[in-house]
């Protein structure tokens, strides 16, 4: 069977969101909102490890840039 990624975030008041990974691959936007929250609260030191995000944004990029490579017939 398949398993469904998911990421999951709680923010400092205990707020939860969880995000389907395919809805994170298909959203450059939310993606670099992600990334750009990532970072903040890392500088902030409100997050421990962002490296699971962190491969997850990277893999979606890579992707993105292989579908756009193979559009433009340059792959």
């Amino acid at each position: 069977g398949r398993t469904a990624r998911r990421v999951v975030l709680l923010d400092a008041a205990g707020h939860r969101v969880e995000l389907d990974a395919h809805l994170l691959a298909e959203n450059p936007l939310l993606r670099h909102e992600l990334d750009r929250g990532v970072r903040r609260s890392l500088a902030a030191g409100l997050l421990a490890d962002a490296s699971a995000v962190r491969a997850l944004v990277a893999a979606a990029d890579a992707e993105e840039a292989r579908e756009l490579l193979q559009d433009a017939g340059l792959d």
